[in-house]
């Protein structure tokens, strides 16, 4: 009976911004190298140049390949009888969830990253996304940034956000953590400045306070949502801002949407339990005709006042608390 598959057990592999390299136990029997979107029929061969064998170690270079957004390839070999061979890391369950990830790089043209990493069978894929999934979602890294107050006037926004981390596996310090917006309807990683803030620590907690003065400069129609860019070492994440206090999920509670005037731009506030609060900016003179939008003093957004509505706000919250427990690594809110 013919094998489906040829499982080869490698060594953790070595992955650069060009190359992945591995030692294999059996050499004789593979033909091909290919990367795969369904994991056994070829997209991508390697050319003969791009494959070095050093005695047991496979050293690839992918650096030519072309990967589509949103895609994930897996990388496999044919024997000389056409079987599919994968390459196989036994010690996946030895790491953490952002330890088998690596960044390729940043491409200019479309801020897309190219992810090398491990998936959870130990075998080795490739995939663009945006820098702001990969951080957030997919690494999985344990850093999460909580919105602990949102106020909106006339005038500007200002914002309070606490970052906590896993303190064993990092150390984070002020000077290595800056607000942004990040466009989050875009296939493109976007980043928008926040200029006025001020980051500080208190014991272990990192705390941001930020203003936004006006929002001229973000695009028209695009949502944007807070994030924070972390530096370590030589990497840069950024992270989204998904976490709210009672209090503010209680003032822009899910399912909100309210328009208002800031220095002459209409903005819309939203908020979802993915990206957190989203501001976006229009031009439309139909807007400006709401008499929803205040013009002076504080804005208030549509409060639930009864004793019932507030009930059922702060159930729904230790429901969101418990959601985001279950799906995040980070088992800590």
């Amino acid at each position: 009976m013919k094998k489906a598959f040829i499982d080869t057990k490698i060594d953790r592999p070595v992955f650069s911004d060009e190359t992945i390299s591995f030692n294999v136990e059996e050499l004789a029997d593979i033909n091909e190298i290919f990367w795969s979107l369904d994991s056994v029929n070829p997209v991508i061969l390697f050319d003969e140049d791009d494959i070095t064998i050093d005695d047991k170690q496979i050293t690839l270079n992918f650096s030519q390949h072309r990967f589509n957004p949103y895609q994930t390839y897996y990388l496999l070999a044919n024997t000389i009888d056409g079987v599919p061979v994968r390459f196989t890391f036994d010690g996946i369950e030895m790491l953490l969830p952002y330890e088998v990830h690596f960044d390729v790089e940043t491409e200019e043209d479309d801020g897309l990253k190219t992810d090398l990493f491990i998936n959870p069978f130990g075998n080795i894929a490739i995939q663009k996304v945006t820098s702001h999934i990969l951080d957030t979602d997919i690494k999985r890294l344990p850093i999460y940034g909580k919105m602990t107050d949102f106020v909106v006037s006339s005038d500007d926004i200002t914002a309070d956000i606490l970052i906590q981390y896993d303190q064993i596996r990092f150390d984070i310090t002020p000077d290595m953590i800056r607000p942004v917006f990040v466009a989050v309807n875009d296939d493109e990683t976007k980043i928008s400045r926040i200029n006025d803030f001020k980051v500080g620590k208190v014991n272990n907690d990192i705390h941001i306070s930020l203003s936004v003065l006006n929002v001229v400069n973000l695009l028209e129609f695009t949502n944007y949502s807070f994030a924070f860019i972390v530096k370590m070492n030589d990497t840069k994440n950024t992270l989204l801002v998904n976490r709210v206090s009672e209090n503010v999920f209680e003032k822009v509670h899910p399912f909100t949407r309210e328009e208002f005037l800031l220095k002459n731009n209409i903005v819309t506030l939203s908020w979802f339990d993915k990206e957190g609060i989203i501001i976006e900016r229009h031009t439309s003179k139909d807007l400006l005709q709401k008499e929803k939008l205040r013009f002076d003093g504080e804005f208030k957004f549509d409060l639930i006042e009864s004793q019932s509505g507030k009930l059922e706000v702060s159930q729904q919250y230790k429901d969101f608390e418990q959601k985001w427990i279950g799906e995040s690594s980070y088992r800590k809110f």
